[in-house]
């Protein structure tokens, strides 16, 4: 048996490196599958536990952030100013005059009906964002906490959020809400981008909002992944990505995490081309080798 495979190898020198290019594509292709699919895996749980521990972190603020504005009106005695429109427009031109946060780009005082009391603006841009008048109208603002709106678009490319507190009267009767307008501002988003090793961190909100990278606004994603089960979806060049999507507790937000399918495999199909290349060179010598000899 041994000398016919010799002998085959002798005559048919072709043949045999055929038969070695085959193993080496084969052999590739099960090893690209098998290990793929491990990396994928392990892609999968990175970008969940990464998006959710982003959106852990926006959580914690909640808090804080209700206490805040609850605080805010009460010591601006908002409340109390939405008697008349004339008294609300200068009680709210003298707030915005003593609050030196840059951050907020309008306030407005609602009253119940979803009418506008009193606007002030520092960017004229702000004026277009109505979600919280349609939401007071429609009855989807709290009227005893504090509601974090969607993420929206401020301008073309400016991201922010709206922040609506509820006004209570003396007697803790509900006459309105403070609205603000915040624009998103984040810093070392970077650095958590590699430290997640994602391509694209984004946060946005699926109805009446945007979706933004913490520095502009960026397109919607072109597909979902489901809630909380990372998934290889098209990419915003068409590209498939792992992608992770959770919500962010308290909130309207969702934070995604997205990872270029290309960039987790590129390891592995690095490796398989190696080893093509090495059989396939194998194969080669071999059947030169087995050539020369059938000359003998």
């Amino acid at each position: 048996m041994t000398r016919t495979l010799k002998s085959l190898a002798v005559r048919f020198p072709l043949l045999v490196g055929a038969i070695v290019f085959a193993v080496a594509l084969v052999s590739g292709q099960l090893i690209e599958r098998e290990i793929g699919a491990l990396l994928l895996e392990d892609a999968a749980s990175e970008a969940d536990e990464g998006a959710r521990q982003v959106a852990s972190m926006l959580a914690s603020s909640i808090p804080a952030t209700r206490s805040r504005y609850a605080e805010t009106v009460a010591s601006a005695k908002l409340p109390q100013a939405l008697a008349d429109t004339l008294r609300s427009s200068d009680r709210l031109r003298e707030w915005a005059r003593q609050v030196g946060d840059t951050d907020i780009v309008m306030m407005r005082l609602v009253d119940a009906s979803g009418t506008v009391r009193a606007s002030e603006a520092r960017w004229p841009a702000a004026e277009r964002v109505t979600w919280a008048v349609r939401a007071a109208a429609e009855r989807r603002l709290s009227g005893d906490s504090v509601t974090i709106g969607p993420i929206v678009a401020i301008a073309d490319s400016v991201p922010g959020f709206v922040v609506a507190a509820p006004l209570l009267a003396a007697d803790g009767q509900h006459r309105g809400w403070y609205v603000e307008l915040r624009r998103v501002r984040a810093t070392g988003v970077r650095d958590v981008q590699r430290l997640l090793r994602a391509d694209r961190l984004l946060v946005g909100s699926l109805e009446d909002g945007a979706w933004t990278d913490l520095e502009r606004v960026v397109p919607a994603p072109q597909a979902a992944p489901p809630m909380g089960a990372p998934a290889v979806v098209p990419g915003r060049d068409g590209g498939p990505v792992m992608a992770a999507q959770v919500s962010v507790a308290g909130t309207p937000w969702l934070v995604r995490v997205e990872e270029s399918e290309a960039r987790i495999l590129s390891p592995l199909r690095a490796f398989v081309w190696r080893l093509w290349a090495a059989i396939v060179a194998v194969g080669l010598i071999g059947a030169i080798a087995s050539w020369a000899l059938g000359r003998y």
